[in-house]
């Protein structure tokens, strides 16, 4: 269940494209939000290259109008519960402090990379959260598809969670399914199978391996053994949140992991991928090594990561 949001401002134009995603998750889950602003010494910040902080003359922009406590005045106005916090000291690491002290259950923040998601693509404050934080994080590309504003209110309604039969992989399905519930949101299961060698199938159905076995046809995905088997553990992870979501299904794929993620995001039109993170190093190098990170950059949709220990959903 998510009771508190925390979403940091950094008054940057990248930061407010998460605050629909945030407002909508608080209101379905019916949690508080926090905002929260971190100021650090000018000559201390690190700034990224595709950083773009607003100016003053920005026609796009009204600083007062847009400031945390004008954005929270607005969202009371609309009956959430707001709050807003101001920290010292460098930003990643205030932010997880932050994430601890407020008791927050999802933190929701903007990237600032202009090539989608993936490893050092997410700006320095966004990748330093990730390493640290105890905390399920939804990060928000800057370029995500052209929602209409009534889609956009809507939040995430598609969320796709890879898995890949491992413990650590399963971290995301909790938190995913908590974050599906809030927003009323469909989840998919996917697991990537490798298929089974025309071999193989030859044998298991009685015939001799022999040299003819190198031109039977590789087996459909349906009756490929290798699916059966996969769907079968699909099944019984989806039966741990059936019932707590709007609905649940299951996708067995054959093929390479990476580009069967990738392919199955879009074609069932995904708003956003769950997925777990490694404990250290490198925050994007989950369970399906740095495929996760290759699959990341290719999806400029939402993505949902949780390091296993980041359980509190």
């Amino acid at each position: 269940m998510i009771r508190s949001i925390l979403l940091p401002l950094d008054g940057s134009q990248f930061a407010f494209g998460a605050l629909p995603y945030a407002t909508t998750i608080a209101r379905g889950a019916g949690a508080r939000l926090e905002l929260v602003t971190v100021t650090a010494d000018v000559a201390a910040q690190e700034t990224d290259g595709d950083e773009k902080r607003f100016a003053p003359d920005d026609s796009t922009y009204d600083m007062q109008e847009w400031s945390p406590e004008a954005v929270a005045a607005r969202l009371r106005s609309e009956g959430l519960s707001v709050g807003t916090h101001v920290y010292v000291g460098d930003p990643a690491g205030e932010i997880v402090m932050a994430a601890d002290a407020l008791g927050a259950d999802l933190v929701v923040m903007a990237t600032h990379g202009r090539t989608g998601l993936g490893r050092w693509l997410f700006g320095s404050v966004a990748d330093g959260v990730l390493r640290q934080a105890g905390t399920p994080v939804l990060l928000v590309p800057p370029y995500t598809p052209p929602w209409t504003a009534a889609e956009l209110a809507r939040g995430p309604r598609r969320v796709l969670v890879p898995l890949d039969g491992t413990d650590l992989s399963e971290a995301a399905l909790e938190p995913a399914a908590a974050l599906a519930a809030a927003g009323g949101a469909e989840v998919r299961l996917l697991r990537v199978a490798a298929p089974t060698p025309p071999s193989a199938v030859v044998a298991a159905g009685g015939g001799e391996a022999t040299a003819s076995a190198a031109v039977v046809p590789m087996p459909s995905a349906e009756a490929d053994p290798a699916v059966e088997a996969v769907e079968e553990y699909l099944e019984d992870a989806a039966a741990r949140i059936r019932g707590r979501v709007r609905a649940v299904d299951v996708d067995a794929e054959l093929g390479e992991p990476e580009a069967a993620i990738v392919a199955a995001a879009r074609a069932w039109g995904a708003h956003a991928i769950a997925m777990a993170t490694h404990t250290h190093r490198d925050p994007v190098a989950g369970t399906l090594g740095r495929r996760a990170t290759r699959v990341l950059r290719s999806l400029e949709i939402p993505a949902l990561l949780v390091r296993p220990t980041a359980l509190h959903v």
